[in-house]
């Protein structure tokens, strides 16, 4: 790789780190903000719904204006809404304004992440792309490590206004990171997994492209040529997010309030170490053992995790194990969720199933937060709502668990 080339990674990884870093800020402080301007549980979670769901649209947006003009525009324009959503939640002081302003955040997320995952593609030689596709996962759950944690401090040093401009400033620096890059347009940048369409022939990569502009053309073909698969993967990404973002929405008040000592941020952090641990563990052993059977186990320690959050009153030492485990759990499976389709999805339909997984996962956290966010509304007690989604993932871990034996047992 040459000396330009390693520049535009490294800058391109630290544009990543902060995007990934400021995004989780806001999933974990939004709800505790909403709630501060007067809101409610449910307007909390709306919210949260709102900025998915809005994301999920604008994806299908952004994918078509990259693959036409370059990723790296595309990826400038989404760091600089969410500098400018950062700077103007400052002066934002109605819950109203606030969900118009998360809706210019979703730009963001709809924009970035999916232009900086093919970039890296891009930029890196051929042969090496899926080791740096994983260093750049690395990347994303090394951001939950500082991103919350840091904001909380920072929330708590100067108030959410302060806070909010700072992660607007570093949302600036990243967008400037990005216009450092240098990459030839004559690679294509593209939306989805680029090493999927890699010896594809030019009408066939045109068709997959128009395919990505709707929706249904994707559902159509992909479900038709293996709906089991399909079916278990999104099933899987769906419940793994559901989870996710029941934490990110709801963890940081119930954390405030049983642990009023503790930074909330902490219990993020936690699971990004769970998360470092798991990313390359997890790839290790997709490769040498039953990649069903390692999800399994990764949902009995995702479920297992927010099980025990509901535990906290016992002590900081529940705090420690059920991030751990949540982070562990979570960050695995989807690792070896996208194990699973780079190896069992054909070429043609790999980038197509990618896109609607990723589209999963934030339909997943979407539903999250405005699903429970209405159950709150009618339990009190949070120990339920964590106790109930904690035992689906166990139950669903196990069900996959003896699935997989079952099968061995008939092979």
């Amino acid at each position: 790789m040459s000396n330009t080339a390693l520049r535009s990674v490294a800058l391109l990884f630290f544009a990543g780190f902060v995007a990934y870093a400021y995004n989780n800020a806001f999933m974990a402080l939004s709800p505790l903000y909403v709630v501060e301007l007067g809101g409610t549980m449910v307007d909390a979670g709306l919210q949260g719904s709102v900025f998915m769901v809005t994301a999920i649209a604008l994806r299908f947006l952004f994918g078509p204006l990259a693959d036409r003009h370059g990723a790296k525009p595309v990826m400038v324009f989404g760091l600089s809404a969410f500098a400018a959503s950062g700077f103007l939640m400052a002066l934002c002081d109605q819950i109203w304004c606030f969900v118009v302003l998360r809706c210019v955040q979703s730009v963001g997320l709809a924009a970035f992440f999916p232009c900086a995952t093919a970039l890296v593609a891009v930029l890196v030689p051929e042969g090496k792309t899926g080791f740096c596709l994983g260093l750049y996962r690395f990347v994303s759950s090394a951001s939950l490590l500082f991103g919350p944690s840091l904001a909380f401090a920072l929330v708590g040093g100067g108030g959410f206004r302060w806070g909010f401009c700072f992660m607007g400033l570093f949302a600036l620096i990243a967008g400037f990171a990005v216009l450092g890059i240098s990459a030839k347009r004559s690679k294509s940048f593209e939306t989805t997994d680029a090493a999927g369409r890699a010896g594809l022939s030019p009408q066939r990569e045109s068709n997959l492209r128009r395919d990505e502009r709707s929706l249904v053309r994707i559902l159509k073909e992909t479900v038709t040529r293996a709906p089991l698969l399909v079916g278990g993967v999104l099933g899987a990404t769906f419940v793994a997010a559901l989870g996710y973002g029941l934490l990110f929405g709801f963890a940081a008040p119930y954390i405030a309030g049983v642990l009023p000592d503790i930074n909330s941020g902490l219990y993020f952090t936690l699971m990004g170490v769970g998360g470092l641990a798991a990313n390359p563990l997890a790839g290790w052993m997709s490769d040498r053992a039953p990649r069903m059977k390692i999800l399994a186990v990764l949902f009995v320690s995702m479920g297992a995790g927010i099980v025990a959050l509901g535990f906290l009153p016992w002590g900081c030492e529940v705090l420690f194990a059920s991030g751990l485990l949540v982070g562990f759990g979570y960050f695995g499976s989807m690792t070896t969720v996208l194990a699973i389709i780079a190896a069992r999805i054909s070429d043609e339909l790999r980038s197509s199933v990618l896109s609607l997984q990723q589209n999963g996962i934030d339909l997943g956290i979407a539903c999250a937060s405005g699903g429970f966010g209405f159950v709150f509304s009618f339990v009190d007690d949070a120990v339920v709502v964590f106790a109930f989604q904690g035992a689906l993932t166990v139950l669903l871990g196990l069900g996959m668990l003896f699935m997989s034996h079952a099968r061995c047992g008939k092979a």
